[in-house]
């Protein structure tokens, strides 16, 4: 039993460490705007398709990571969120695709089955000209690289087309023309290896800072878009 535990973690770590060394590899990007000026995105990878967020992804957004408890542990708060909450947030990121602004949430899932795997967001962040990243996956889907993968393709490939495109980031009532967009900041908990190894050795973000937040200790990363091109 024991042999065999070890045996899978170390699988897992292979196929991890497989994906993190492709962050050189450009996923295929498009941006197409449809007749009302509603952008889609979509970023092809090896295995996964990443697209905009619809109304229709509420529901298993909830179900499958804001309801689990075992998802949502070292994410932010640590508490799991309601289904009204699912229908608010992924309406605030499908408003932004329909005004044609990028900075918002990318549904994953396989290429194969077209199964869920999570979902990556790169939003509007705290700071001027910044974007903040955030990602959940499923439970069922860790441990098989698809987290690397994702974020990976997001940060050295959807960023690169961002930027080629100018888009803006955070567009606000006081400033609805938003900001030219000049770095990436996400932000993991120490205790968690998985997304450490995913903003260290796949997006080869730096960490700037070390705070305690919602009871935890938190690592800070940031990408300037000038290094990431």
């Amino acid at each position: 039993m024991y042999i065999a535990i070890v045996t899978r973690y170390a699988i897992a770590s292979i196929i991890l460490s497989e994906y993190s060394m492709k962050n050189e590899t450009r996923a295929d990007v498009s941006f197409e705007l449809d007749d009302n000026n509603k952008l889609n995105v979509r970023v092809d990878t090896e295995r996964l398709t990443l697209e905009s967020v619809t109304a229709e992804d509420a529901k298993t957004y909830y179900d499958n990571l804001w309801s689990d408890r075992s998802v949502m542990e070292l994410y932010a708060t640590g508490s799991t969120q309601n289904l009204q909450y699912a229908k608010e947030r992924v309406d605030t990121w499908v408003e932004r695709y329909k005004k044609n602004d990028a900075f918002s949430s990318l549904t994953v899932r396989k290429n194969d089955d077209d199964s869920f795997v999570g979902q990556v967001v790169a939003g509007y962040g705290e700071q001027v000209g910044q974007s903040e990243l955030a990602y959940l996956f499923a439970k069922k889907n860790w441990k098989q690289g698809y987290g690397s993968e994702a974020v990976g393709a997001v940060v050295n490939s959807w960023v690169a087309e961002v930027v080629q495109r100018d888009y803006r980031v955070n567009k606000k009532s006081d400033n609805p023309k938003g900001e030219k967009f000049t770095s990436i900041f996400a932000v993991a908990r120490p205790d968690n290896p998985a997304s450490v190894r995913i903003l260290e050795n796949t997006c080869k973000m730096h960490k700037y800072d070390e705070q305690e937040k919602f009871g935890h200790s938190r690592n800070y990363y940031k990408k300037d878009i000038t290094s990431s091109r």
